[in-house]
């Protein structure tokens, strides 16, 4: 490996860390049964479980996605 090939390899791979780090912890700390991210006091799924049992936040979504498939199907079936 050449050194030019080897600075490439780091510096993509610190790219990728610093790319997809954020996301990382977002998840992780999606989990904390804690409000504030600044106390970890454990995991729990508590949030998610919020999430699916309330059906007023599902609405907009199907509002969303009937309209994508309404419009999707649009230029297969041209008017004329």
């Amino acid at each position: 490996m050449t050194k030019a090939n080897r600075w490439q390899t780091i510096y993509l791979a610190v790219f990728f860390v610093i790319l997809y780090l954020p996301v990382l912890s977002v998840i992780l700390y999606s989990f904390n049964a804690n409000p504030s991210t600044a106390k970890w006091t454990g995991l729990t799924l508590d949030w998610y479980r919020e999430l699916f049992d309330d059906l007023k936040k599902h609405q907009p979504a199907r509002y969303s996605s009937s309209a994508f498939k309404w419009q999707s199907s649009l230029p297969r079936f041209p008017l004329c």
